[in-house]
């Protein structure tokens, strides 16, 4: 190759090099977002949203700013499509609870107690309670967590969904109307132990001895007969 061609083809590299290097900076773009369910929520929608296309550059970087601030999402990552498409694919955080309260009002937590957003999830185990719920952003108090693990756990036992928080315990009524009062501290998994055990017995017992509550807020669990 002659001193020429080589000259051209060195330049021809630096020419596409520096095309490829700045077109981030040129190129203005719309953004797709996507979710592992197909569309992405409204509010992320709208946040990530170009009303007027912007560079492919400056694009990114308010998308990176956004997600960031919004717990709502896990992970994301941008992919450019020629000629003007940046594909945003986010992953959600899934709810694992719902709080309410006498107000009616509803908000979505995570299994770490992040209010990830309002709203009603009727999958979900719920705990009622009286007063003001946190806000998006914000974390649940330990004791209301602690209590929607239990109800969590007892949902996956017996099918019992939904549990009230009054006087500092958790209420919960089992299918077979007895009605079991936990603490909202301690050991959760023990406490569940306590109750499947206690509950086994309750069932196989054959005295015809009908029992209506269980508390399992001592150290030796107080069972209540039915009058």
């Amino acid at each position: 190759m002659s001193k020429l061609r080589k000259l051209f083809f060195i330049i021809g590299i630096t020419i596409v090099i520096g095309f490829f290097l700045l077109l981030p900076f040129f190129v203005k773009v719309k953004t797709v977002c996507v979710s592992q369910y197909g569309a992405c929520p409204p509010q992320i929608e709208l946040g990530i949203e170009n009303k007027t296309p912007a560079s492919l550059y400056s694009t990114k970087n308010k998308i990176k700013k956004f997600l960031k601030s919004q717990l709502i999402v896990s992970n994301y990552s941008t992919q450019f499509k020629l000629p003007d498409i940046l594909i945003v694919n986010i992953i959600i955080k899934k709810p694992s609870f719902v709080l309410k309260n006498d107000s009616n009002q509803e908000i979505l937590i995570d299994k770490d107690g992040f209010v990830l957003g309002t709203g009603y999830n009727s999958a979900l185990p719920e705990i009622d309670l009286t007063g003001n719920l946190k806000k998006v952003g914000e974390i649940i108090d330990q004791d209301q967590l602690f209590a929607l693990n239990l109800i969590s756990g007892v949902n996956e036992m017996y099918q019992v969904r939904t549990g009230e928080i009054q006087d500092n315990t958790l209420v919960v009524e089992l299918p077979s109307g007895i009605k079991v009062i936990f603490p909202l501290n301690g050991d959760s998994q023990v406490l569940l132990g306590s109750l499947r055990l206690i509950y086994s017995k309750i069932q196989n017992n054959n005295q015809n001895v009908k029992y209506s509550q269980i508390d399992l807020r001592f150290k030796n669990p107080v069972l209540k007969i039915s009058r």
